[in-house]
Parts: C-alpha cells; sequence; structure tokens
C-alpha cells in the first residue's frame, strides 16, 4: 500500500472530526507525526500473560487505528490533531 499526501495548516480537536477521517497526531516516543484514521469506538477485552501459569484478563477502547503498522490506540476528544491530505493506492503485483 503506497500512502502519500501533506498536511492541513490548521489543528483541530480529535471530538470534532468524522470517523474514517485520516490524521496526523505526534508520537512523542518515535519523534514524528504518524499517520492515523479514526475508527467507531471499539472496545476488546484481551489476555495478558504475567507468569506461564498465571494471567489476567485486560481491557483497552480503542477510537483509531495507525495506518503505518494497523495498532490500535485512544484520543481523548480534545487532543489536538492535524487533518491528513492523502491519496492511499494498493500496491500492484
Amino acid at each position: 500500500m503506497y500512502i502519500g499526501g501533506n498536511y492541513k495548516t490548521h489543528k483541530v480537536e480529535f471530538g470534532y472530526i468524522d470517523i474514517g477521517v485520516p490524521f496526523y497526531a505526534y508520537d512523542y516516543e518515535r519523534n514524528k507525526n504518524i499517520l492515523y484514521m479514526k475508527i467507531d469506538e471499539a472496545f476488546f477485552r484481551y489476555h495478558k500473560r504475567i507468569t506461564i501459569q498465571n494471567g489476567y484478563l485486560m481491557s483497552k477502547t480503542c477510537n483509531a487505528v495507525s495506518l503505518d503498522n494497523g495498532e490500535l490506540t485512544f484520543f481523548k476528544d480534545d487532543d489536538n490533531v492535524v487533518i491528513a491530505q492523502v491519496h492511499i493506492e494498493e500496491n500492484k503485483i
């Protein structure tokens, strides 16, 4: 998949964008802007192992997916994001 595009000049709050809208948000761990897309809020549970025998259920609420690696994440409604103007193309094999 090829994703090309640029930034709009203004920031908006995450809560004001519609589902399916791509946006950039700054990732302080990676020290760069990451391209995400807003999704309908999803709640899921997963099993996390502490030791080989024991484990516990964790739950996570997500409302965005990274278009870079498919990782699900959560943004608060008042988080500032930058709307992306992108063009996505399927890889030709």
